[in-house]
């Protein structure tokens, strides 16, 4: 396997950015019960970062398996809050400033608390070894190899 595959592979399930109706609401597999409005809110939010061109509310209504005059009142409800800019001429959805406000509030605590279980993974699945990044180390990773921590 290339070196750069299993590093594309982690951040592809870091961010899972793709919306789908297997994300709408209801209870999550481990029991936990979300609020709907929200649920379909931030699936929607995924599926305009996800788009490659901006998207329609019937393409975004469409692709998240939601009513069009749901997906319509939770736009208008997102593009207040400056999570997603609706163009006035085309009616297309982009991923507003207000989230990438939101998005500069994560830590670094953060990120490395999502990283390390698939680094762990990673190493397991590739007998190679991962430096798991610490609070306080600035460097990521030393060479082109991972490094397994022990």
């Amino acid at each position: 396997m290339p070196a750069a595959e299993p590093i594309v592979a982690m951040l592809h399930l870091m961010s899972r950015p793709v919306a789908s109706t297997a994300e709408v609401p209801g209870t999550a597999a481990d029991g936990v019960q979300r609020i709907q409005a929200v649920d379909r809110a931030i699936v929607l939010l995924k599926a305009v970062a996800a788009s490659t061109t901006p998207p329609t509310v019937l393409e975004l209504a469409r692709r998240c398996g939601i009513n069009r005059a749901t997906a319509w009142r939770l736009l208008r409800t997102l593009e207040h809050h400056g999570l997603v800019d609706r163009d006035v001429v085309t009616q297309r959805y982009t991923v507003g400033y207000g989230a990438t406000v939101v998005a500069s509030a994560v830590t670094d605590d953060a990120l490395i608390r999502r990283v390390r279980p698939l680094l762990t993974d990673l190493c397991l699945r590739t007998s190679e070894r991962s430096r798991s990044p610490s609070r306080d180390d600035s460097t990521w990773c030393t060479s082109t190899r991972w490094s397994r921590r022990t």
